[in-house]
């Protein structure tokens, strides 16, 4: 919790600062939904690249993130 917000945190900062057109996050750590949760907070579209395995499994940490992450992604 305290990585993926601190993540957030400084994420901000820079989305705010440079105000990209769209954000590309990829994978399934826990930057990768940080980025996706605060950009989708600030309104910039959200594409999420993931080319790994669905385990299916909640109890992983990197199947909670994908799982969030594709919900907040619009691609």
């Amino acid at each position: 919790a305290e990585q993926t917000g601190r993540v957030m945190i400084e994420y901000e900062k820079v989305a705010l600062a440079d105000r990209p057109d769209w954000l590309i996050v990829a994978g399934d750590v826990n930057s990768t939904v940080a980025c996706a949760l605060t950009g989708t907070k600030l309104g910039i579209p959200t594409v999420h690249l993931e080319a790994g395995l669905r385990s299916r499994d909640r109890r992983m940490p990197e199947e909670l993130n994908r799982l969030a992450t594709d919900v907040l992604a619009d691609v």
